[in-house]
């Protein structure tokens, strides 16, 4: 089982990208990341967790260098054993690393291990076990776990 402070440890360097450098390029409507403008210069660790659950949706709404920042704190809220999705936002998390954010989502190996360990493979447990219960994404988790390992693990 991955500690918080492991996962602390390897995403220590994703930092806020700057307010203008948050939203996708081709969305010019900011109120989905708003929330994260008064992190500008503070670290992912410092994102209100119950902030960051609600606003699940700036998901689709951030730039890759925007996503690479909030990534470890979700990784973090979902580590949890009694995390919160009221908005479906792990859903969301599976379509980000699915489809690598916005085309160029990078991460380390290590980064990569911790977000399999920690998300990818909790996914797909859940999904062999519950089915499609309590996910918008219905037979669909099964392959976009498998696509975004192959994303971005390399043998």
């Amino acid at each position: 089982m991955i500690e918080r402070s492991e996962i602390r440890g390897t995403f220590k360097d994703c930092t806020h990208p700057g307010n203008q450098n948050l939203l996708r390029c081709d969305d010019t409507d900011d109120s989905d990341v708003c929330f994260l403008y008064q992190y500008e210069g503070k670290g992912w660790w410092d994102i209100d967790s119950e902030v960051l659950v609600v606003e699940g949706s700036c998901l689709s709404a951030l730039s890759d260098p925007g996503l690479g920042y909030v990534i470890p704190a979700y990784l973090v809220e979902f580590s949890k054993e009694d995390h919160e999705d009221p908005n479906g936002w792990t859903d969301r998390l599976l379509l980000v690393f699915a489809e690598k954010g916005r085309g160029n989502l990078q991460f380390s190996p290590s980064q990569f291990t911790i977000i399999n360990d920690v998300f990818l493979a909790k996914m797909h447990d859940c999904w062999l076990r519950y089915g499609v219960l309590g996910s918008n994404l219905g037979d669909e988790i099964e392959t976009l776990v498998a696509t975004a390992r192959s994303n971005y693990y390399s043998p």
